[in-house]
């Protein structure tokens, strides 16, 4: 396990510490518990399906330049 640090509002704090108590469990294993559970819920990153996604997004934008007048810029810096 690796040590993290998180802020946590007031409330929250509160309302930790008092399900911790309730289970007889500390508030780090509630946090990962939690966390455990959100994670499970989420989607599988697809990350090439988002950088498919965005491929090509500048292409409708006419004011753009075009990749050669990019290259030549870099060429003279």
């Amino acid at each position: 396990m690796t040590r993290t640090q998180i802020y946590l509002q007031a409330a929250q704090i509160q309302h930790l510490n008092h399900y911790a108590q309730a289970r007889s469990t500390t508030q780090s294993a509630l946090v990962r518990e939690a966390l455990d559970e959100y994670l499970a819920r989420q989607e599988p990153l697809d990350v090439r399906a988002q950088r498919d996604a965005a491929f090509g997004a500048w292409q409708a934008n006419n004011s753009a330049p075009d990749l050669r007048s990019l290259r030549a810029e870099e060429r003279v810096a």
